[in-house]
């Protein structure tokens, strides 16, 4: 065998693997199609909805297909993502008798920003345990991965209660999840 059949045999193999890679990102993203559907029939706003959508079908692909430590926080994010996606319906109809959006609403959004803001902080600690049981290699990776996705995935949930809901979701993830994630970078730097 040359060297022209041996580059054509790596070159085939390289791109069967990143297809492979690519593959097991769309089809770990198709789990998140029943979130956006359940938030928009539930009256979350359509294009915030369909944003966040995007964005965490994008960052899932691509955390998948990446692979190692990325790979490895994308699917407990999405996991981790549903509790406060699941809590902001819970808060949606304790507050909303009966369910309406925001605009209708006559609570304060400063109860829907604490709301939502727990179920961020639940999400950043689920993270934050989870860590522990990660290679110390992938630890930063994985973390930075998890929050993102669970952040994203979590928002689909509290677009319901508009921007001022994903703002208190992200707070609540990034104020547990950046900590977490300095001092396994610091371990690794320091290892």
């Amino acid at each position: 065998m040359d060297t022209t059949e041996t580059d054509l045999l790596r070159r085939r193999a390289r791109a069967a693997y990143e297809f492979g890679r690519l593959r097991k990102g769309l089809a770990a993203a198709a789990l998140t199609a029943p979130l956006v559907l359940l938030a928009v029939s539930c009256g979350a706003g359509l294009t915030l909805s369909c944003l966040l959508e995007i964005g965490l079908v994008i960052a899932v692909v691509a955390l998948v297909w990446r692979g190692e430590g990325y790979e490895a926080g994308a699917m407990p994010g999405l996991l981790v993502g549903a509790v406060p996606f699941a809590a902001s319906f819970g808060l949606r109809y304790a507050m909303h008798a009966p369910p309406e959006h925001c605009a209708g609403c006559e609570t304060p959004f400063a109860i829907c920003f604490a709301g939502t803001f727990l179920f961020g902080l639940l999400a950043g600690g689920v993270i934050a345990l989870a860590a522990a049981r990660l290679r110390p290699t992938w630890r930063p990776r994985a973390i930075a991965s998890a929050v993102l996705v669970a952040a994203l995935a979590g928002s689909l949930g509290c677009a319901f209660f508009g921007l001022t809901g994903v703002l208190g979701l992200w707070a609540g993830v990034t104020l547990v999840g950046t900590p977490v994630l300095i001092v396994a970078a610091a371990r690794r730097s320091g290892a």
